[in-house]
């Protein structure tokens, strides 16, 4: 991951970053929530805040197949809701995250 340079970013007022899997949406909002706090809380200025941007995609099940892996729709569509959650639970209890754009 590449770490956000804010330092000349003072006319922002929302980053975001995402990370782009639907296999275990706990696993992606603790991983984004470590990758917040190290690398983009810290450089902050306090006028600006957060946006998450939560995939809420599927993998195709065709393609899947072409790369020797499974991934059922539903199960995919179990993660997004565990995800979502997760940034939710998340965004309720931290005032630098200012909403969603999910894609």
């Amino acid at each position: 991951m590449t770490e956000p340079d804010l330092t000349s970013a003072t006319h922002l007022s929302r980053v975001c970053a995402d990370d782009e899997h639907n296999t275990e949406g706990r696993r992606e909002v603790l991983s984004m929530k470590v990758m917040y706090h190290r690398h983009v809380y810290p450089k902050l200025h306090p006028h600006q805040q957060v946006l998450f941007v939560p995939g809420v995609f599927a993998s195709d099940p065709v393609h899947c197949a072409a790369r020797n892996g499974s991934c059922p729709l539903d199960k995919q569509a179990e993660q997004v809701v565990i995800k979502l959650d997760g940034y939710l639970q998340w965004a309720k209890n931290d005032t630098k995250v200012a909403g969603f754009n999910p894609w």
